[in-house]
């Protein structure tokens, strides 16, 4: 027998055909020509390039490999040598890619239960609704009929802050109304006046407002080595401490920086997967920010609050300073005391404010993807200053509660150490870091309980039950993530802080005569009084760069908290919206656990 095209298989199977109807072997009839071959299925092997009928073997498992082309003879059914089979090894044959099956309504699951956020207490036996008090439902998400919250705390918040600006206002004007100028008295023949402070403070603002958008660039590939480089700066610092401790000779300082390095050292080794996961929440949050012109717009708008708290902070220094000088104890008194207070209260309030803002608005972005509507955050600030406000301001109130007793106990703290009361020292100590961890924690339910509220519009006692649940389900994840992201700002801060320095020293050296730091530090050299006035000056430019840097990074911090609280909550959302933030968030999570945590009904 042979073939004309041996290269081509149905040639060859027609030659095979031919044979058998030559030989007359039973059982084998003859067949047209182009007609498939019936016949039972062969128990050896398959014949090489012959499809065989019966079971079909599994579409993505070939174990058969097709050798070259090349003319060789071709071998009845049932008659083939086992060395004319090729057989692929196990290592080497193409694996069929895992098909993720999604979960059926009431199927078990081996994960542990998610946090119970409903209102009922089921946990996924009801068939028809197997998600019933595992998590609110998607229709709780941003409601289309939104309800006030904590509304009591709005008007209490706007006459008090009101009573608050109207005295510092009315203190203000009577210091700045004064015939001298604090500034002329500068020694070292230095004469300012104060627009060239404002023009070099302004100066500083735009430097800042730079710096700060080169960081929100850097966020969204850097976040990870810049909170690593956080770490590094302050144990080069405690360092540094330790070895200065030494060279004194104080025994003490050594001990305890020892002990401050060894628990440093622990903390960042056990919060390395968080920093790996907040890393990937910040780098989420800040390609949303870019992509979403309101959110910038609202920065600017959070940085105008920020001037605005620190031009209140100034008039009510200045004041308290213009009453010190008329020996006016009393009304300094009150007006240090309660306006701490007060000032804490309006702070907090504001950014609380701004916060739920920019939650609304990521959440919106990571939850509806391009269903969501035409100006999400113009719908997130109209909610935020308004119907959520209370919740902005009882939050707050909380908080600067607690920071006013944290400076009272400070201040307490001071005098005793003036007067030598050992007892009160004491007591004041361990008040102030009860105060601290009080602090620490409620900032943490805070910021994630105004994440709730914008999401859900609940009331803030509620929102804080809900992340007091997130937390019991993750592990006190919440936490580690808010050292995390606190280390990113820090560190983002305290280069913005060194930056501008150097930023403004060149300015002041091309710009401003009388504010040369140049100048000062020669002057200094050759023996003449340095401007200690102007320094200061300079530091308050410095600090308040960094504070700007701070303002243009609170969208990254409230939307990587909110991206945290979306992937607990509804991963299902975030994957089909973002599916590479999503993996990249996912993948560090897996690390902490928190895969098996999220909802098993929602998780890909």
């Amino acid at each position: 027998m042979t073939v004309d095209n041996p290269n081509d298989r149905y040639a060859q199977q027609r030659a095979v055909l031919q044979e058998a109807r030559e030989s007359g072997r039973p059982g084998q009839q003859g067949v047209p020509q182009g007609q498939p071959v019936q016949h039972a299925p062969v128990q050896g092997a398959p014949i090489q390039g012959q499809p065989v009928q019966g079971q079909p073997p599994n579409a993505h498992q070939n174990y058969y490999q097709q050798p070259p082309v090349q003319s060789q003879p071709c071998y009845p059914p049932g008659q083939i040598p086992q060395q004319v089979i090729v057989q692929v090894p196990p290592s080497q044959r193409p694996q069929a890619q895992e098909q993720q099956q999604p979960l059926i309504q009431g199927q078990q699951t081996t994960h542990r239960p998610p946090p119970n956020y409903g209102t009922t207490t089921g946990t996924g036996q009801d068939v028809n609704n197997p998600a019933q008090g595992l998590v609110p439902s998607a229709a709780d998400r941003f409601p289309a009929k939104t309800e006030w919250v904590d509304v009591w705390w709005i008007p209490i918040f706007i006459i008090h802050t009101g009573a608050f600006l109207g005295l510092v206002a009315w203190q203000a004007i009577e210091a700045f109304s004064q015939p001298t100028d604090p500034f002329s008295t500068v020694p070292g023949g230095y004469s300012l006046h104060w627009f060239q402070v404002a023009a070099f403070l302004g100066v500083a603002l735009l430097v800042g407002a730079l710096i700060g958008q080169m960081f929100l660039v850097l966020a969204k590939t850097c976040a990870k080595g810049i909170m690593w480089l956080g770490v590094g700066i302050q144990f080069a610092i405690a360092v540094a401490v330790l070895i200065f401790a030494g060279i004194a000779g104080n025994w003490i300082g050594i001990i305890l920086g020892c002990v401050f390095l060894a628990v440093f050292a622990l903390f960042a080794y056990l919060i390395r997967h968080s920093i790996a996961l907040a890393a990937a929440l910040v780098g989420g949050a800040a390609r949303a920010i870019q992509k979403n012109w309101g959110i910038q717009v609202m920065t600017i708008a959070y940085i105008g609050i920020e001037v605005f708290l620190y031009g209140v902070a100034f008039c009510w220094a200045v004041a308290i300073t213009v009453k010190s000088n008329e020996e006016a104890y009393g009304f300094i008194a009150f007006l240090s005391i309660w306006g701490l207070f007060a000032f804490y209260w309006m702070r907090n309030t504001l950014c609380n404010a701004m916060h739920v803002t920019y939650c609304g608005s990521i959440a919106r972005y990571f939850y509806m993807g391009d269903n969501q509507p035409q100006n999400p955050t113009i719908i997130s600030a109209k909610l935020a200053w308004t119907k959520y406000f209370g919740a902005a301001s009882f939050g707050a109130f909380i908080l600067a509660l607690i920071q006013w007793l944290k400076a009272m106990a400070e201040a307490a703290k001071n005098d005793a150490q003036k007067k030598g009361n050992i007892v009160t020292l004491i007591l004041a100590c361990i008040c102030i870091c009860i105060l601290n961890c009080m602090e620490h924690i409620f900032k943490i339910v805070n910021d994630f309980a105004l994440v709730y509220v914008s999401i859900y519009g609940n009331n803030f006692w509620t929102s804080g039950k809900m992340v007091w649940k997130l937390c019991k389900a993750t592990n006190l994840e919440p936490l580690f993530n808010d050292s995390a992201l606190g280390l990113f700002s820090w560190c983002c801060s305290f280069l913005a802080f060194f930056l501008s320095g150097a930023i403004l020293s060149g300015v002041s050296y091309a710009v401003f005569e009388d504010m040369n730091i140049i100048r000062m530090i020669s002057d200094a050299s050759s023996g003449l009084d340095f401007p200690w006035f102007v320094a200061l000056i300079y530091f308050i430019a410095m600090i308040l760069c960094a504070g700007l840097v701070c303002a243009i990074l609170q969208p990254i911090d409230s939307g990587a908290r909110t991206l945290l609280v979306i992937f607990m909550e509804a991963p299902a959302y975030f994957h089909a919206n973002h599916p590479q933030v999503y993996s990249k968030v996912r993948d560090r999570a897996a690390k902490l656990g928190l895969v098996d945590v999220a909802p098993a009904y929602f998780r890909y």
